[in-house]
C-alpha cells in the first residue's frame, strides 16, 4: 500500500500532467503503473520470495503472496481477498472501465508476461528436477531447486522493474493510453536491448493482446509497428541541447541547475514556435489552423528538459536528452454540447548532438479526439475530476487521487463523523 501510494506522488513529480484525468485509461495508467512497482516490490524481498515459492512448488501463478495486492488491507476493509490480483484472467479492455480495474487489467497483462518469460528461464531446470516428466515429487522441493528458481525470479522482476520505470520517458505528456505505454516500453526496451534473446517483448505483446490492448495508428502487434519513430522530415538539430553546450555539474546523467534548464527551454522554445516545419512535425498548432473547426490553441508550453543516463544489462550506457512539450486546445461549445479543453502536445528523445530521434505525438487535433474526450467527460468515471460549469466543463478542486480513494471521514468539533 505505502510502495503503491509513493508511485503515484513519485510519477506526478516525474510526468506532472499526468496527474489531469484526461480518460478512463489515464487514470488506469496510473493506478497499473502503482500497482506493478507494488507487486514487483514483492520479489526484491528475497527470504519472502523463498518461501513464497516453496510453498507454491515454484509456480509464481499459484502464489497469493507473490500474484496479489493488498491481502490484509483487502480482508480489514470488509473484502474477503485481496485488493487486486495479477492473474486476474477474466478482464478484457474497456475504454469505460472503472480506473482500478483499467489498473489492474494493465498489471495482470504485465505479470503473465512476466511469468512467461520465468516459465522459459527456467524450463531447463524443471526439466532436471522432474527427470523430464514435468512433474515435481511429492513433499518439499529441493533447498537447491528453491535457491535457483528464487534467484531467477529476483533478477527477473528487477529487469521488469528497470524496463517498466524506463519506458515512462517514451510516453507523451499527458492522456497516456495503455496502447501507448505498451509502445513505450517496446521502443525503450529495443533501443537498450536490440537482441532480446528470451523474447521479453515477445511476452508483452501477446499479454497485451490477449486482454483487448491494441494501440491505435498501428498496422499490426508486432514490435517493428510498435516502435514510436523520429519525425518524418529531417529537422535540423537543436545545437543549443546538444551535451557540447550543455553546461553540466559533473556527470552528465545528472540534474543540470536551475538556469540551465531555463535556457535549455528557451531555446526548444525558440526552435519549436519559429517554424513551421518544426510545428508541424511535432504535432503542434498555431491559432487560426482551419482543423481547429474554430477552436483556439495556446502557444506550446514547454514542460521539462532533462537529461538521462541509461544502462543496459549488459552494462552498454546511452546518453539522451528527454523534452515534453504541453499545447491545450480550447473546444468552443458547439451542437448543444458544452465546451472543453483537448490536452496534447509531444515527448522527444534527442541525442547527444541535439538530433531528435524520437518524437511522442499526441495532436490536439488529432482523429476524433473531440469525439473521445467528449465521451469520458460524459461518462460517470469522469465525475470525480471534471465537472459541467455554465456551457463548460471543467476541472473540480480536488486532488485527483483523493477522488479515486472516496470520500475521506473527518470528526468534527463534536466528534461527529462527516464527510
Amino acid at each position: 500500500i505505502v510502495c503503491h501510494e509513493m508511485t503515484h506522488a513519485m510519477l506526478d513529480a516525474l510526468r506532472s500532467n499526468f496527474v489531469l484525468q484526461t480518460s478512463a485509461d489515464m487514470s488506469g495508467f496510473h493506478e497499473g503503473f502503482s500497482d506493478l512497482m507494488a507487486l514487483f516490490h514483492h520479489f526484491l524481498h528475497k527470504d519472502a520470495l523463498r518461501n513464497a515459492l516453496a510453498r507454491s512448488r515454484g509456480n509464481l501463478r499459484e502464489s497469493k503472496y507473490l500474484s496479489h495486492i493488498g491481502q490484509q488491507f483487502g480482508r480489514a476493509s470488509g473484502g474477503v481477498q485481496a485488493l487486486r490480483s495479477a492473474c486476474n484472467t477474466e478482464l478484457r479492455y474497456d475504454p469505460k472501465m472503472p480506473a482500478h480495474q483499467m489498473g489492474e487489467l494493465l498489471m495482470a497483462a504485465v505479470f503473465d508476461a512476466f511469468c512467461t518469460v520465468y516459465e522459459r528461464k527456467t524450463a531447463s531446470i524443471m526439466r532436471l528436477a522432474t527427470g523430464g516428466t514435468g512433474r515435481l515429487p511429492e513433499g518439499d522441493l529441493p533447498e537447491a531447486l528453491v535457491e535457483v528458481l528464487t534467484t531467477r525470479a529476483h533478477n527477473l522482476a528487477s529487469q521488469f522493474l528497470n524496463m517498466l520505470i524506463r519506458a515512462v520517458d517514451y510516453l507523451p505528456p499527458v492522456d497516456v493510453r495503455l496502447g501507448e505505454y505498451l509502445r513505450a516500453i517496446i521502443t525503450a526496451d529495443s533501443e537498450l536491448v536490440p537482441d532480446d534473446t528470451w523474447n521479453y517483448r515477445e511476452a508483452l505483446i501477446d499479454a497485451f493482446r490477449l486482454r483487448g490492448v491494441y494501440p491505435r495508428e498501428v498496422v499490426s502487434l508486432n514490435e517493428d509497428s510498435l516502435l514510436w519513430r523520429p519525425p518524418r522530415r529531417t529537422l535540423a538539430p537543436i545545437k543549443a541541447l546538444s551535451f557540447r553546450e550543455i553546461y553540466f555539474s559533473g556527470d552528465p546523467g545528472g540534474a543540470v541547475s536551475v538556469g540551465e534548464q531555463i535556457a535549455q527551454a528557451c531555446e526548444l522554445g525558440e526552435h519549436v514556435t519559429g517554424s513551421g516545419d518544426f510545428m508541424e512535425e511535432l504535432g503542434l498548432v498555431k491559432n487560426g489552423d482551419p482543423r481547429l473547426e474554430g477552436d483556439t490553441a495556446a502557444l506550446p508550453r514547454i514542460e521539462s528538459v532533462r537529461t538521462l543516463r541509461r544502462i543496459g544489462p549488459d552494462g552498454q550506457t546511452i546518453f539522451d536528452t528527454v523534452a515534453e512539450i504541453l499545447q491545450v486546445r480550447n473546444v468552443r461549445p458547439r451542437d448543444g454540447k458544452p465546451g472543453f479543453e483537448i490536452f496534447g502536445g509531444c515527448t522527444l528523445i534527442l541525442d547527444s548532438m541535439g538530433n531528435i530521434r524520437i518524437a511522442v505525438l499526441k495532436s490536439v487535433i488529432g482523429e476524433r479526439r473531440i469525439d473521445r474526450r467528449l465521451d469520458y467527460l460524459e461518462s460517470p468515471a469522469s465525475r470525480q475530476f471534471w465537472k459541467k460549469t455554465g456551457d463548460r466543463y471543467v476541472q473540480r478542486d480536488t486532488t485527483p487521487f483523493l477522488a479515486l480513494c472516496g470520500p475521506i471521514r473527518r470528526r468534527n468539533k463534536d466528534d461527529d463523523l462527516d464527510d
